[in-house]
């Protein structure tokens, strides 16, 4: 007998508030932090939220949802630099009409919290911040070491970018729909030549939340794709533009059915976005400082709560939270989604880098890098 909609709602709402409810008092054990740093039940506070059941789950500052924090506007000053230093860029021109996707604008009611979604426990946003930020925040990039060996990742020194605006469509002769990566990570060799990129979309407890949004309409008609992606495929006659259509059908087709549940559409945003900054004569990625690109790795950064997670709230909800990471974790759809999409991204560089897609638990992402050890203690918080 199928359960009710509202029946499955109530549940995956009291799994959500269990595990926030455990984020919140690991960030206060971490912090220091006592309850007055958060919001109260139905305060208003400049975000689109369920009244009384999410405010208390947000940090009044957002800095102090972040361990480097302290260092004032930090992440708002590294973004800035980015956007200042590719000023012409055509997605940079979009996202910087719409307040840089809303990260460095407020509004009447946030306009001393500008990032005040970034204050949230669930926020994915802080989460790889986090993972990624390292000192010293003067310097221009940002940096961090790259030093446990794993396949599809190249070791070594990476400048880090967060916010990283990738153009994806094309609607009269404007570029439109700009993808956000969450963060961007450039290896450069000796002489400066680009060897490897890292593109990541960071998830916290988004797949707790149901299904993925429909990839839009726009994505579905080769019309709005950028004329590099409509020149036929010598190695199956299709067009770059023709398949990538016919994957975001193939992944509307699957959310219409209940059949997937992660958010494929954002990760094939991101391909398509660093295929168009590659080919394209603008492009972020394009030209001579590119030119010995050779890896190219796609990151879905997840968060995953562990096994005695929920051990305070009973054998139950352990076992539905378990069940819910476990079947995110080993997905079929995405195996079979993302090999479509790289060999995809094969076709279209026959002759570019490697390109490759990994899925890790964001905590096994954060261990691939070196971390000082008071950010190491910092982020059991989120070892819950």
């Amino acid at each position: 007998m199928a359960q009710n909609p509202k029946d499955v709602e109530e549940e995956t709402l009291k799994k959500i508030v269990f595990l926030l409810s455990r984020l919140k008092a690991e960030c206060k054990l971490a912090t220091g932090y006592d309850e007055k740093q958060f919001f109260e039940p139905n305060e208003e506070i400049g975000v689109r939220e369920k009244p009384s059941v999410w405010q208390p789950y947000y940090l009044r500052d957002y800095r102090k949802n972040l361990f480097y924090g302290g260092d004032g506007d930090y992440l708002k000053n590294v973004i800035i630099y980015f956007y200042k230093s590719s000023p012409d860029n055509f997605a940079v021109k979009k996202a910087k009409k719409y307040g840089y996707h809303g990260f460095l604008l407020g509004n009447e009611t946030t306009k001393n919290y500008p990032l005040v979604s970034m204050g949230a426990m669930r926020s994915s946003s802080a989460l790889i911040a986090n993972i990624l930020s390292r000192p010293p925040f003067d310097s221009k990039p940002m940096k961090i070491t790259l030093s446990q060996k794993r396949r599809d990742f190249v070791l070594g020194d990476y400048e880090v970018y967060f916010e990283y605006p990738l153009r994806t469509l094309i609607q009269k002769g404007e570029p439109t729909h700009p993808s956000m990566a969450d963060a961007v990570l450039i290896k450069k060799d000796k002489d400066g030549f680009v060897v490897s990129l890292i593109i990541v979309e960071s998830k916290l407890m988004e797949y707790f939340s149901g299904k993925p949004a429909l990839a839009a309409s726009t994505y579905l008609d080769e019309v709005n794709y950028f004329p590099n992606l409509k020149r036929q495929n010598q190695r199956n006659g299709q067009s770059t533009a023709s398949s990538f259509v016919s994957i975001f059908k193939e992944i509307n087709q699957n959310i219409a059915n209940g059949t997937i549940k992660f958010d494929a559409g954002q990760l094939m945003h991101h391909a398509l976005g660093y295929l168009n900054e590659r080919l394209n004569d603008d492009g972020l990625f394009h030209g001579n400082e590119f030119s010995k690109l050779e890896t190219v790795t796609l990151v879905n950064s997840v968060w995953n709560p562990l096994s005695n997670t929920a051990v305070q709230g009973g054998d139950k909800i352990n076992d539905e939270i378990q069940k819910t990471w476990e079947a995110e974790k080993s997905e079929e759809q995405r195996q079979k989604i993302t090999l479509e999409l790289c060999d995809l991204m094969s076709q279209a560089e026959a002759n570019g880098p490697k390109f490759s897609f990994v899925f890790l638990p964001a905590l096994d992402f954060a261990d691939l890098f070196e971390q000082p050890d008071d950010l190491r203690r910092y982020l059991q918080r989120y070892r819950i």
